[in-house]
């Protein structure tokens, strides 16, 4: 049993996760400084805090929540490994990657609709983002519950259940292509009516940050969960994982930086911002 044999390996060598509770500690500290002050620079500015950056705040939110909760509750199980704590870390690891996967999944629809129909979009009710919102955080929930008694083995019919989060990267991954791909043709055949250079860095700078999730959480994901179901194929040690859960801690540093390099208007106002402060 997975969770069974990473207590026994923590427990085997108590001193050597005592680094890896350092270096988890140091990196929550520094997402959770990072993601408040790019949450705080989109809800204090005006030009960011618009519809179209919705689904960024979504994303900072739930990349905040890893650091708070999940990056805790990972140095928790290293420092006190139980059975117990091993499904916790997992599940809060699962549930708000996924709510950052399935908000990554939402992106690029929101941008092709504002680009291929920009005066539908325009018009559109804000109720259509509080009931996307809901829908990424219900379906992160459902899930996580699904994978988790996959893990606890306690409903034998979801013995494939591994393959669940593949299907869902691999879904994402399609629609994030299809997107781009008609915004790309849209604008393409749009000569006359060129994209404004506000929209277009938006839309080039969302689209890093998406590949940029699919690489650091996206790859590793797929050859765990591959994994789990292929017994010949190369099992990873606790410790290989436990430093892919330290990747993926450091993935929720990735976007701010993204923002700060792609977006003059992010850079700037996070610098007014931290001045006030």
């Amino acid at each position: 049993m997975e969770a069974q044999r990473a207590v026994e390996s923590i427990e085997s060598k108590p001193h050597l996760w005592a680094v890896w509770t350092a270096a988890y500690a140091v990196v929550g500290t520094i997402v959770i400084v990072v993601n408040i002050l790019t949450l705080y620079t989109y809800l204090k500015t005006s030009s960011l805090r618009t519809r179209k950056h919705v689904m960024v705040i979504n994303l900072v939110v739930a990349d905040l929540l890893y650091g708070v909760i999940a990056v805790p509750a990972t140095m928790l199980h290293l420092l006190n490994p139980t059975i117990t704590s091993f499904y916790v870390y997992k599940v809060l690891n699962t549930f708000l990657k996924t709510a950052s996967l399935f908000t990554l999944g939402v992106i690029p629809v929101e941008r092709m609709h504002a680009i291929i129909w920009p005066i539908r979009h325009r018009v559109m009710n804000r109720s259509v983002y509080k009931i996307a919102l809901l829908i990424i955080w219900i379906s992160s929930a459902v899930v996580t519950a699904v994978v988790a008694l996959q893990w606890s083995e306690f409903w034998e019919i979801l013995k494939f259940t591994p393959l669940l989060l593949p299907i869902i990267i691999a879904g994402v991954s399609v629609a994030t292509v299809t997107c781009y791909v008609c915004i790309w043709m849209t604008v393409r055949r749009r000569k006359q009516r060129r994209l404004p250079t506000s929209a277009k860095q938006d839309t080039v700078t969302l689209l890093l940050v998406g590949g940029a999730f699919l690489i650091t959480w996206g790859t590793p994901v797929l050859y765990l969960s591959i994994a789990g179901v292929c017994k010949s194929c190369y099992q990873l040690s606790v410790r290989s994982i436990t430093g892919l859960m330290l990747l993926f801690a450091a993935q929720s540093l990735v976007n701010p930086f993204i923002y700060c390099f792609r977006l003059p208007s992010f850079k700037h106002s996070l610098k007014a911002r931290i001045k006030e402060i």
